[in-house]
């Protein structure tokens, strides 16, 4: 037998994976548990929103967009949004990013390492890419990627750079917006090393090195998607162009937006990052917490040093501008809920602090006590944080499922009127025109969840309708194509025509049979 393992690889292999999946039993099933209770309903159930009905088949906008990364992903996630398969493939692949975090920031307490898990696992971003099951599984494995990189970075090596480096592009190359995820984790190993009495000239020189790592791999990311849109005979489409821009004279307001809305998100405007009221109030006691470790830390530390304590207050002040450098690269109207995915890095400080605030040599007794019942406060805290994104996440399947059965019901009710019209051959094509009003039971109840991207699901006016009614309905009509649509909206009979589903809202023009939504 002992042949038989050193001789097999698949052997070796297993045996390694499996005394790691003990190491990290904790974090690892926790993750796995709390993605079960969130997800549970998606993964069961084919919910769509309007992009996931488009792309049914594809990765979505690849090489185009940037994202070269998507078609390497699509030779082991073909190209099929299967919610169950892709689904366990994103909870593994995040779960195996927990214990990363785990190991890069050294958790030693049970219960925070269960609190990150939910943090890491339930927190908004994540529950709108779930919505986007065509790409869920390939975002997470850069979510992965990304974190490992920075494992990699925390005892930089030339070979663990270069590695880090490969890491970083490749996560880049998937879903750009992951360089915020990367700064914010990076931010947060110096503030590990400063905690744990690392020198602040060390510190200061190591950060500067993470900076120009994350220039190098930007540029690097840069310069491979050149390559590959020059060896496919490709340049970046109209989306990439309108939403990717920089300008050094546009820099200072940029970083003042970064701030700004930094704190917009966790306290409410906008809502659809931190869509939970429990959990944007939470945020008030979250950021006190950080405030209050920081100055237990700078009285009680035994490594401190003037210089340590300066540094930890600029890296705390740096972190906002780290997770949200997308607003350096990005204009606000493409910054959306998953783009801002580097928000857990705010979470994981809490839990960073909590955990190395347990070790502070705090004599006096009643400050001990005191020391103690804030790390209880923070814990149960967290715990209701995460339990709010919980709720959050079920309230948004349970959004996507009604919108779905509306949407099916209404194109159920239009096929079947448009098949007793008269008129109606095999060369009738379809203009549906307007804008579709959703029922009042999703503003009234779901709102909260509604508000993240993606979550709002399909609607009978969304772009894909078209494959809705292909997939769904089994109904392949073609679409009138938008300059035919203009044309009809502009004449007299059109605009006497009742809405739908009210006697004559279907009129044929021509060979296009007209519904008109609003």
């Amino acid at each position: 037998m002992n042949q038989l393992k050193s001789f097999f690889f698949m052997e070796r292999c297993f045996n390694f994976l499996l005394s790691k999946a003990k190491t990290y039993q904790i974090p690892l099933l926790s993750s796995i548990a709390f993605s079960f209770l969130a997800y549970g309903f998606s993964l069961t159930n084919k919910l769509v929103n309007h992009d996931d009905v488009f792309y049914l088949f594809s990765k979505g906008g690849t090489t185009i967009l940037g994202r070269w990364g998507l078609e390497i992903c699509e030779r082991f996630f073909p190209n099929f949004s299967m919610p169950w398969i892709y689904g366990i493939f994103s909870i593994l692949l995040i779960a195996l990013s927990v214990c990363v975090i785990v190991k890069i920031f050294s958790i030693r307490s049970n219960l925070l390492q269960i609190l990150l898990a939910g943090i890491i696992a339930t927190f908004p971003s994540f529950t709108a890419m779930m919505s986007y099951m065509f790409t869920a599984s390939s975002f997470c494995l850069a979510i992965l990627m990304t974190v490992t990189a920075g494992a990699l970075l925390k005892k930089p090596t030339f070979l663990s750079v270069v590695f880090s480096l490969g890491c970083m592009i490749f996560s880049l190359s998937i879903y750009q917006a992951y360089i915020s995820l990367a700064s914010g984790l990076l931010i947060l190993i110096l503030i590990q090393e400063i905690i744990e009495g690392a020198d602040a000239i060390y510190v200061f020189r190591k950060g500067l090195g993470y900076i120009i790592f994350l220039i190098v791999s930007v540029i690097g990311y840069y310069l491979a998607t050149l390559v590959v849109q020059k060896i496919l005979g490709l340049s970046f489409g109209s989306y990439a162009n309108q939403y990717m821009t920089f300008s050094i004279s546009e820099l200072p307001d940029k970083i003042t937006l970064s701030y700004t809305s930094f704190f917009n998100f966790l306290f409410g405007w906008p809502n659809w990052l931190i869509p939970a009221i429990l959990a944007r109030r939470l945020n008030y006691l979250f950021l006190g917490i950080i405030f209050v470790f920081f100055l237990i830390w700078s009285k009680f530390a035994k490594t401190k040093t003037l210089a340590s304590i300066l540094l930890f207050a600029a890296l705390l002040s740096i972190l906002p501008l780290a997770i949200n450098c997308m607003y350096l690269v990005t204009p606000p109207a493409a910054i959306h809920s998953f783009v801002m995915y580097g928000f857990v890095c705010f979470y994981l400080l809490i839990i960073l602090l909590a955990d190395r605030c347990l070790d502070l040599p705090i004599k006096e007794k009643l400050l001990h006590r005191v020391h103690l019942c804030a790390v209880d406060i923070v814990s149960l805290s967290l715990a209701l944080f995460v339990a709010s994104n919980v709720y959050l996440a079920n309230a948004a399947a349970l959004n996507l499922h009604l919108q779905y059965e509306n949407t099916y019901a209404f194109f159920t009710s239009v096929t079947a009127d448009m098949k007793m019209m008269p008129e109606f051959n095999e060369s009738t094509r379809l203009a549906l025109i307007g804008d579709y009003q959703c029922p009042i039971y999703h503003d009234r109840y779901l709102f909260e969840s509604r508000s993240l991207t993606g979550v709002e699901g399909m609607y009978p006016d969304s772009y894909s309708n078209a494959q809705f009614v292909e997939y769904y309905l089994g109904f392949p009509i073609p679409f009138a194509s938008g300059e035919e649509v203009d044309a009809i909206k502009n004449t007299y009979e059109y605009a006497n025509m009742p809405c739908y589903p009210y006697d004559g809202s279907l009129k044929f023009f021509g060979d296009i049979l007209v519904v008109k939504l609003s």
